[in-house]
């Protein structure tokens, strides 16, 4: 991203023309972090891509604050100080990035959407998932991550699918996202859910590597990723037993191969939480009586995808006495 130190066009002018002006002094100094994370995504969503901050001169601590936070957003691409007639030093001109159609439908789809199952997203939540659909896309061919490229599909059958799983889980619980592969459900879910500690686990090199980079996108804090098996680290090692409180996984296997690999973390009291599709009655008769004389408690919660309608289901499996 380009920092000008002037911003300065023709006659005294602003370099580019300012379309909005969010003026900060109105605002306590604590609410400043979320309201520029906020503000910019609104913007980049509402097609607002030239606009202007008013952080006040003082000594300049809230407009070097405002400056750093704006440096590290995703999707601001310059700024610069403002001309004397639009505030100079007491204000920054932003650059916005501007979204292309993938983005704006894959915004709008996922705001739909989450509305009709009862969630609201806020702004900054669509902006994250947005830049975490468009990095899959530009990825997916070379990683094999997804084979879905269409922006309304995409934003149903990998984000919207992980939102569910999120009321399953207690206040600042430590998830362990099993065969993570593009990040689902557990960066969604981080996205939703901030007080989540997420650690995303897969088996291949080039899909950690994608993993570490939306990480490093989005700049979210609370959430790692790491290479491996689930078998491997189920023996102990970094992801050690009793540490994780929920176990997810959304295309790992069969539900059975999903209980056997975190068998580990199910003796020492963690959930195990299966996102499975049509069929898992089938699979659930199957393992009933075996799972019964283990100890190993069922239950279910059904849900319906908005789009194409889809039945998807979260079993929670649970060990009995752990």
């Amino acid at each position: 991203m380009k920092d000008d130190r002037l911003g300065n066009g023709t006659n005294g002018r602003p370099a580019w023309p300012v379309q909005d002006v969010l003026d900060l002094h109105a605002f306590s100094p604590k609410d400043v972090q979320s309201l520029i994370e906020e503000y910019i995504y609104s913007c980049h969503q509402a097609g607002l891509y030239n606009v202007r901050i008013v952080h006040g001169k003082g000594k300049g601590i809230l407009r070097e604050r405002v400056r750093a936070l704006l440096r590290r957003h995703p999707v601001v691409t310059r700024i610069a100080q403002a001309p004397g007639s639009a505030g100079g030093w007491g204000a920054s001109l932003v650059e916005i990035k501007r979204a292309d159609p993938f983005e704006r439908e894959f915004a709008a789809s996922l705001d739909k959407g989450a509305r009709e199952m009862g969630v609201f997203l806020d702004s900054t939540q669509i902006g994250q998932m947005t830049l975490h659909a468009a990095a899959l896309r530009r990825w997916r061919r070379m990683t094999n991550l997804t084979g879905l490229s269409e922006p309304t599909e995409m934003a149903e059958k990998l984000f919207l699918d992980s939102i569910p799983a999120a009321a399953c889980m207690g206040q600042g619980a430590r998830v362990l996202d099993l065969g993570s592969g593009g990040g689902f459900p557990g960066v969604p879910l981080k996205v939703i859910r901030p007080d989540l500690r997420v650690t995303l686990l897969d088996a291949k090199r080039k899909k950690v590597s994608f993993l570490k980079y939306i990480i490093g996108l989005l700049g979210i804090k609370g959430i790692e990723a790491y290479q491996g098996r689930a078998e491997d680290f189920a023996d102990g090692g970094q992801l050690e037993i009793g540490y994780f409180d929920t176990v997810v996984s959304r295309a790992v296997g069969s539900l059975e191969s999903v209980v056997r690999l975190s068998s580990r973390w199910l003796e020492a009291g963690t959930v195990v939480l299966a996102m499975k599709g049509p069929g898992v009655n089938d699979e659930i008769a199957s393992v009933r009586e075996p799972w019964a004389r283990a100890g190993l408690l069922v239950e279910t919660r059904a849900y319906r995808l908005p789009v194409s309608g889809i039945a998807r289901t979260l079993v929670a499996v649970t060990q009995k006495g752990a």
